[in-house]
């Protein structure tokens, strides 16, 4: 990304414009209805597809349709936004007065926002920003409101009709609101809910505003994403409703996100918050605290017609079907699943660079401390690596100066690093009430006080280097391979024995760096291996060989650090497998987490690493996602509880991966590696 200072604008927060108080903006689709509430409502209840919906369920249930109808109708009362009247204004101005206590500035790309507003007078437009806050769909409809655009209609979840006044204000403002797990449960409510979205993208005067990776990411890495909703955006294009629909990736940059303790306590096992209205007076708290700058980047917009040309797509077929009858092609849904990781890193692309994400790089590979002056040394390296890989990366609050940046980091960072009298950076446990604070874990962490109060620290610094890790994962992948085939550099790796281990590494990560759709293997090989080979010289390359120079070494060696915490915490869960899962046994999804989460703890405390972000729970989640993919993992389904075993025709695969992934984590020749701690808790 090429810093771009004439194209960035700045939006005074002291202040609200009097403009914002008018009449909403007249860019809108040039076909656009302007349809109230009940234009809606009607549309719905006279739809085929509804109606269709309705006669079945009646038939399979028993039901009468009137009583049918009267679900519909409180279905559609649950989804609906109701956009307009003095809320936005309150809101804007609510928004306004708390923004300017916690954030330092606020700005956006003016390119972006000129060619949003050209699109929306020709297509259907879908906002698709980054989700690592709830503050992101607020900063959206901010900047829009402030460029003269209409607020768009937002896909919330159905946790903040818990929320009292917020959610009729949040519905007022253009939320509609989404059940998170329906698909399988209600497929009346499934057909609601699409062809409620289907008639506000086609014929509503608003861009809807959806995210792909439908949760907030807690780890500050990229989500997979989910495509449901943007099928279903596909859909009304594919079915010849509307001649194209135009998507704006939407890239947000927080120095801090306004939810970083309470993500921690998630990440550790604490329950989550359940959204309310009393929760968030009690946040009150964060008024005094500095979140620093954020940066919102309208990216380029993607035509969904446009993309669809590199896909077999025949859109004539959908005329020949009634309209309620609803299949996705093959080459449909290979275009959907492909635009989803293509709009994933778009959104990436275009993340600045921030002070604290560069700093907590360098102290995860430095946890005893390391000097100020070395620390901006590392920080001027660093960021003399990532412009290779991207050009002249953009720093968000930050210069060429990097004591000023390595400064403001530590500013930004001072609840788990200080500095020393004597100029030593170092991480800082303060979180010493651990047990208080996770006491909804459900779980005993007495003996554990320690490690969970450096692992709140560990963990804090490991979501601002996540920000940056999609810039060095398939390089990191590569690296670990050839820095452990190669004994340390000591000995040349063949290539095709580096390709095939880089393959099994790149599958079983994929979902944890959100690395690809396809399987593309031997091209990211190879761009990965191009990508090493540019960066000072860093290895040898002939036909049949790889091997690491000696000025390669320090990069090399700080790629595997990178990434080797996630290669340990998938050994672990491997171990915990192999260990409690074995025979005829069963454990749920959940327990199993925290199972492997206690068995991280019994290594920590035996000395045989010192990665404490491993005691991060997302981190088994993807493991356990990643086994099941490739068939080492069962599921089952008994009393509404998820249940996961051993494959027993993969046991012997899930042992070769254990014993490489041992390998590959420094592990394999530790003694203390050996240990087998069965858990107790089965639920």
């Amino acid at each position: 990304m090429e810093t771009n200072t004439s194209d960035r604008q700045v939006i005074r927060l002291g202040t609200v414009p009097f403009n914002w108080l008018g009449t909403k903006s007249n860019l809108r689709y040039k076909y656009a209805n302007a349809f109230s509430a009940q234009d809606i409502r009607n549309r719905l209840l006279s739809s085929s597809k509804i109606l269709t919906a309705m006669e079945k369920t009646a038939q399979e249930t028993g039901q009468p349709l009137s009583e049918i109808r009267t679900q519909v109708d409180s279905y559609i009362s649950e989804i609906e936004h109701k956009q307009g009247g003095l809320s936005i204004p309150v809101m804007l101005m609510f928004v306004t007065k708390i923004l300017s206590r916690i954030v330092e500035e606020i700005s956006y790309n003016k390119s972006g926002i000129s060619e949003l507003k050209a699109a929306m007078k020709d297509s259907p437009v879908i906002l698709a920003p980054v989700h690592r806050s709830y503050a992101d769909f607020i900063l959206v409809s901010y900047v829009m409101r402030a460029c003269g655009i209409p607020i768009p209609a937002i896909v919330a979840g159905l946790d903040f009709l818990r929320m009292a006044g917020i959610s009729m204000l949040l519905r007022r403002c253009g939320a509609f609101f989404m059940r998170r797990s329906f698909l399988k449960a209600d497929q009346l409510y499934w057909t609601v809910f699409n062809e409620y979205l289907s008639i506000i993208l086609c014929y509503g005067d608003l861009p809807i505003e959806i995210f792909l990776e439908g949760t907030r990411s807690r780890t500050e890495k990229a989500l997979s994403p989910k495509i449901g909703l943007l099928k279903e955006v596909a859909r009304s294009f594919f079915e010849c409703k509307v001649p194209d629909v135009k998507i704006c990736p939407i890239s947000i940059t927080y120095e801090r996100v306004v939810e970083e303790s309470l993500m921690i306590r998630e990440l550790l096992g604490a329950a989550k918050p359940p959204e309310s209205t009393s929760g968030l007076l009690k946040a009150r708290t964060i008024l005094t605290e500095n979140f620093g700058n954020i940066h919102i980047h309208f990216g380029h917009l993607i035509s969904i017609r446009d993309y669809c040309q590199q896909f077999d797509i025949d859109r004539s077929i959908h005329a020949l079907r009634p309209r309620y009858f609803m299949s996705d092609t093959i080459a449909e849904k290979q275009c959907v699943k492909q635009l989803s990781y293509y709009l994933i890193d778009r959104q990436r692309e275009k993340l600045l660079l921030t002070s604290p994400s560069l700093l907590s790089t360098i102290i995860l590979q430095h946890k005893n401390g390391i000097q100020f002056d070395d620390a901006v040394m590392e920080m001027h390296w660093l960021r003399t690596e990532i412009n290779k890989i991207k050009g002249d990366s953009a720093l968000l609050a930050g210069g060429k100066d990097d004591s000023f940046n390595t400064k403001r980091a530590l500013s930004l960072l001072h609840d788990v690093l200080q500095l020393t009298p004597d100029g030593l950076i170092v991480i800082k446990s303060h979180y010493n009430n651990c047990n208080e604070r996770l006491e909804n874990s459900g779980r005993p962490l007495l003996i554990y006080d320690t490690v969970f109060a450096a692992a709140a620290d560990h963990i804090t610094l490991a979501r601002h280097r996540n920000k940056i890790i999609h810039l060095f994962a398939l390089q990191g992948l590569l690296a670990i391979v050839l820095w452990s085939e190669s004994k340390a550099g000591e000995l040349s790796v063949n290539l095709d024995v580096a390709l095939e281990n880089f393959r099994w590494l790149r599958t079983l990560f994929n979902d944890e760096f959100v690395i690809s759709g396809d399987n593309k293997h031997e091209e990211a090989f190879y761009s990965a291996l191009r990508l090493l080979q540019e960066s000072n010289a860093t290895l040898n390359v002939s036909s049949s060989s790889i091997r690491i120079t000696p000025e390669g070494h320090r990069l090399i060696e700080f790629l595997s650090e990178i990434v080797r915490p996630f290669i340990v915490g998938y050994w672990i869960f491997c171990q915990y497998a192999l260990t409690n899962l074995d025979g005829h046994l069963e454990f749920s999804f959940k327990a199993s987490c925290q199972g492997a989460q206690q068995l991280a703890i019994e290594y920590i405390n035996g000395g045989l690493f010192n990665y404490f972000e491993v005691l991060s729970l997302s981190l088994y989640n993807n493991a356990v996602k990643a086994l099941y993919d490739c068939g080492v993992i069962k599921k089952s389904l008994r009393n509404n509880k998820e249940l996961i075993s051993i494959n027993k025709m993969k046991r012997r695969y899930l042992v070769s991966l254990f014993d490489k992934l041992a390998e590959y984590g420094n592990l394999k020749l530790h003694e203390k590696s050996k240990l087998s701690v069965r858990i107790y808790s089965k639920y």
